[in-house]
């Protein structure tokens, strides 16, 4: 995935990777040209317990680190699919709720080094 361009709506992204506070990784799209963040793909759902997580990567036989919950409403309508058309994520098949919405459950197709994700 290192230095992978991808497109999202009228932009063209390069992929970074961070990390939340409770270790949890973080996907963001930067702009290709200025590197400003385009979106935040990804939302750290506090509810789900740590426990919670790890039963959901090995349900879905996946580390930890590629467990991703992928944002796909309001201004980021289209991501989850971008980011599946494009072999960035694998569809999981499942989705968690995170209040009004239901966040998609992706996985992560490679781990690089992790880089700043900073809105």
């Amino acid at each position: 995935m290192k230095n992978k361009k991808i497109k999202f709506k009228h932009w063209e992204c390069a992929l970074k990777l961070g990390s939340y506070s409770n270790n949890r990784t973080a996907l963001c799209l930067v702009d290709a040209d200025d590197g400003s963040v385009v979106a935040v793909a990804t939302v750290n759902i506090v509810a789900v317990s740590d426990d919670e997580f790890a039963k959901i990567a090995d349900t879905i036989a996946c580390e930890k680190e590629q467990l991703l919950f992928i944002k796909d409403w309001s201004e980021n309508e289209g991501m989850f699919n971008s980011l599946v058309d494009q072999g960035i994520v694998r569809d999981a098949e499942i989705s968690i709720p995170t209040g009004f919405v239901h966040a998609n459950v992706g996985i992560l197709n490679r781990i690089t080094e992790q880089t700043a994700c900073k809105k």
